[in-house]
This record gives C-alpha cells, sequence and structure tokens, in this order.
C-alpha cells in the first residue's frame, strides 16, 4: 500500500509538472502574440495617421485647383485667355503673352 501511494504521489506530481510547463509554454506564446498585435496596431495607427495628414493635403490643393482664381491664372497664363475687353500684348520674337492686360 504504502508503495502504491508513493507512486500514486510521484505521478500526480508529474502530472502536475507537465501541467504547469504546459501552461507556460502557452502562457509565453500567447504573451509573444500579444506583443506582436500591439506592434501591428501601433503602425497601423502610424498610417492612418500619415494618410490623415496626406489626405488633408489633397484636399487643400484640390480646394486652391478649383479656385476661381486658379482657374483664372491658368487660363491666363497657360491658354493665353483674355477677358471680354482686354487686349493681350505680344511682343515680337517671344511668342508668349505678357502679364499686362489693358482695359478699354
Amino acid at each position: 500500500m504504502r508503495t502504491r501511494r508513493r507512486l500514486t504521489g510521484t505521478v500526480s506530481f508529474f502530472l502536475f509538472l507537465f501541467l504547469l510547463g504546459y501552461l507556460a509554454v502557452s502562457f509565453s506564446t500567447q504573451f509573444v502574440r500579444l506583443q506582436i498585435l500591439r506592434r501591428d496596431i501601433a503602425e497601423m495607427r502610424a498610417q492612418v495617421a500619415e494618410l490623415q495628414q496626406r489626405n488633408a493635403a489633397i484636399r487643400k490643393e484640390l480646394e486652391k485647383l478649383q479656385s476661381r482664381d486658379y482657374i483664372e491664372q491658368v487660363a491666363r497664363e497657360k491658354l493665353g485667355l483674355v477677358k471680354p475687353g482686354e487686349t493681350t500684348i505680344v511682343p515680337q520674337g517671344s511668342g508668349r503673352p505678357l502679364d499686362y492686360s489693358i482695359r478699354d
């Protein structure tokens, strides 16, 4: 009987050690996964912040490009257009209109 109790106690002890080892490995594995997920979240938050800044800059640029002043500037400088009643002066040789306009 004494041997049987001792055997049962030894088996219980090793079973306890095995369970404790399993729990330690499981905990450390989950801890590592948690750290990886936290790092990924931090990287994604940084990407979101960067994209929000880029989005704001693009919206500001779009607002500028859609303004009447910018459209008029492009029409005058790149397309050579003038408002009704204005005359464009083109110097000889350059082929490019000046920025001046004469109003009647």
